[in-house]
């Protein structure tokens, strides 16, 4: 218990305190880069069983860093850090609301039809 104990002061350290807007922003398209480069990496390891396992431990990991950067963003604006989680929520229901609605038929306000 005493481990657990120690392992979750350890990571509340990632979710306490504020961030700014420059900041949250900063390290935002510092983890899209990282993520690029998990691609590029992932395409040359995925082989291979232990690359597999990293490259998902490596995603995991920065879903985690993620989550926190949103938490203390929210904190910076008054808003408790529990609702950084309604990001992995909207996120996955918005692609596949995205990806099975069809689109409008006919023209509309924003240009004319694509398909």
């Amino acid at each position: 218990i005493e481990i657990k104990l120690k392992i979750m002061a350890f990571l509340m350290r990632f979710f306490s305190g504020r961030m700014s807007r420059s900041e949250w922003l900063l390290k935002n398209v510092g983890v899209i880069v990282f993520i690029i480069f998990l691609i590029f990496v992932g395409m040359r390891i995925v082989n291979n069983t232990w690359g597999t396992v990293l490259l998902f431990l490596s995603i995991a990991l920065t879903q985690l860093y993620l989550l926190s950067l949103h938490a203390r963003r929210l904190h910076d604006i008054g808003l408790s850090g529990y609702y950084a989680v309604l990001w992995f929520i909207i996120s996955p229901l918005l692609f596949v609301f995205l990806l099975l609605k069809r689109g409008q038929e006919g023209d509309n306000q924003y240009g004319v039809v694509t398909r």
